[in-house]
């Protein structure tokens, strides 16, 4: 935090953080100066609902009266955003007379960014301890000691047996298929409108992509569009929970069982993400995410492997480290490196302990886009599946015929500042794929050609997500 442009501190965890609301889960940050000396101790006890309760103390005897305010403020700011708590009653004995309390959501109240990105993280003191920590002290013995937690708990998150931590998503992707033994003349369904690495990772193992259109209200692949396009050399369907939107996996499994297929999800912008209270990437017989950094939780470049099914994922396992023989140099099949590193996971475990908290802001920005666009005709926007919780990662809409055109309308918007990007085009019409795939599916050539990402970042204010509607439903009625 600063004062008139100098820093005069930071807070920083001082023990482990969770966000559960019970009366035992406190939160220790310490308020350090520039040398990291710490100067100011809080203890943060969650509530349940929105509720929250600070104790603040000093550590050193002279008076810090006026810094203790600055950063009180400074906390609140970040318990707002980050813990998702808006009640918050503060004590600060020896510092300032009285209790404080406050009900002021800073992250809704804050004012609009002047330029506002499509995406943007939210990272705090719990990431920066946690990958200090990794950096200093996570060789040797402790290795992988962070790389173990990060997959166990990610494990736990989604209610799978095992997760595998990885370089990225299309990696995970690839050792999947490699692990099913989907290869050379195999056909795997995947969607037209996803992005290029769920066809990639087909084509890295020789088998044959066939793109499958997708339902106009969820963007996702349906059984109806799985089996139009159906051989009998159709071995696997990959259906993409697009921007954080399931697809419908409870029709898709069956569809999948009746016809003896295998099935992997590509889940990469869906952490979270639940069907019938079912989360995502657990359906299938594996699934994958991405930890990319515009993703929801991010850890730069990062994916996970999850699996139900002990002997894929020992397969999964050793693809990634060369082929080989598990306690050994000894190689007996050509393997890859997909391999995630230890500072990496610290930071994706920071993450991940804040993944429900990002999930309800999110969401939340979503429900502003439709309660501020509700009024601005022919304007629709992707849609759940019944019981369903979407992370909304991405907040997208669709334009209809006679409004002006979609790219039109990001250039307006660019010209104010905002950020946004295309929906994907149907990935068939790429040059790039070994077979013609013929002419793509109408629902594909309509998101691809009428589809607008919003600005989602986690950390977007109510103000900044208002501006942009403003700016969308002044651009659909100017022209």
């Amino acid at each position: 935090m600063t004062k008139n442009g100098e820093i005069i501190g930071y807070w920083i965890p001082s023990q482990s953080i969770s966000e559960s609301a019970s009366e035992d889960d406190n939160l220790f940050l310490e308020f350090v100066n520039p040398e990291r000396v710490p100067v100011i101790y809080a203890c943060i006890t969650l509530l349940p609902g929105q509720n929250c309760r600070i104790e603040i103390s000093p550590l050193e005897l002279q008076s810090w009266t006026d810094l203790c305010r600055i950063a009180i403020i400074d906390l609140q700011k970040w318990i707002s955003l980050h813990l998702d708590r808006t009640s918050m009653d503060i004590s600060a004995e020896g510092f300032i007379e009285g209790d404080w309390r406050t009900t002021e959501d800073y992250w809704v109240s804050e004012p609009a960014d002047e330029t506002i990105l499509t995406a943007g993280p939210l990272i705090g003191p719990r990431e920066a301890t946690l990958v200090l920590d990794a950096v200093m002290h996570g060789w040797n013995r402790r290795h992988s000691e962070y790389l173990a937690k990060f997959e166990a708990d990610f494990a736990s998150y989604i209610g799978v047996k095992s997760a595998l931590a990885t370089s990225s998503c299309t990696g995970a992707l690839h050792l999947a298929l490699l692990a099913l033994g989907i290869g050379p003349g195999d056909e795997v369904i995947v969607p037209e409108t996803t992005w290029v690495a769920t066809g990639a990772a087909v084509a890295y193992v020789g088998a044959i992509p066939v793109f499958a259109d997708v339902d106009p209200l969820t963007w996702t692949i349906t059984p109806e569009s799985v089996q139009a396009v159906m051989s009998e050399r159709t071995r696997a369907i990959l259906p993409v929970h697009l921007y954080g939107f399931p697809a419908d996996m409870p029709s898709l499994m069956a569809f999948a069982n009746k016809h003896d297929l295998l099935v992997l999800e590509d889940a990469a912008p869906a952490i979270g993400a639940l069907v019938d209270g079912k989360a995502v990437g657990s359906f299938g017989h594996m699934g994958a995410f991405s930890f990319q950094g515009a993703k929801m939780l991010v850890t730069g470049e990062g994916g996970m492997l999850v699996t139900n099914d002990q002997v894929l994922r020992d397969k999964a396992w050793k693809q990634q480290d060369h082929g080989r023989k598990p306690g050994t140099f000894w190689i007996d099949e050509i393997g890859r490196k997909y391999k995630m590193s230890n500072v990496t996971a610290a930071l994706g475990l920071a993450q991940l302990q804040s993944v429900e908290t990002q999930i309800a802001k999110k969401r939340r920005i979503n429900e502003w886009y439709r309660q501020f666009l509700a009024d601005t005709p022919g304007v629709s926007f992707q849609t759940e599946i019944p019981s369903s919780r979407s992370i909304c990662w991405m907040t997208s809409i669709s334009l209809e015929e006679g409004l002006p055109d979609r790219d039109y309308i990001a250039t307006q918007l660019l010209e104010q500042g905002i950020d946004t990007r295309p929906v994907f085009p149907p990935i068939s019409t790429y040059p790039i794929w070994s077979q013609s795939q013929g002419k793509p599916g109408a629902n594909a050539a309509w998101v691809g050609s009428r589809g607008l990402n919003l600005p989602s970042g986690v950390g977007l204010s109510r103000a900044s997500v208002t501006r942009v509607a403003e700016a969308i439903h002044s651009a659909v009625q100017s022209a």
